[in-house]
């Protein structure tokens, strides 16, 4: 739900990925998320919206590795 209100529900909206909202998708977005996870750092809200990238109502790795792919061509 909160994608939809935030607009970020299509996957052709890649500024959802941009969890630094530096407005560049990066190493640096999937590195934040990966620091969540371990429990190094801890995200906003609005950066946890950005950071669930499949959609799963979490944040994982599996996000983090969405976001390399996107940075690496391979998606």
């Amino acid at each position: 739900i909160l994608r939809y209100v935030a607009g970020l529900d299509t996957p052709e909206n890649t500024d959802a990925y941009d969890v630094n909202d530096d407005g560049n998708i990066s190493a640096v977005d999937a590195r934040m998320i990966l620091r969540h996870v371990a429990r190094v750092e801890t995200l906003t809200l609005s950066q946890l919206v950005y950071a669930d990238v499949n959609g799963d109502f979490k944040v994982t790795a599996v996000d983090a590795r969405r976001i390399l792919r996107i940075v690496a061509g391979l998606e």
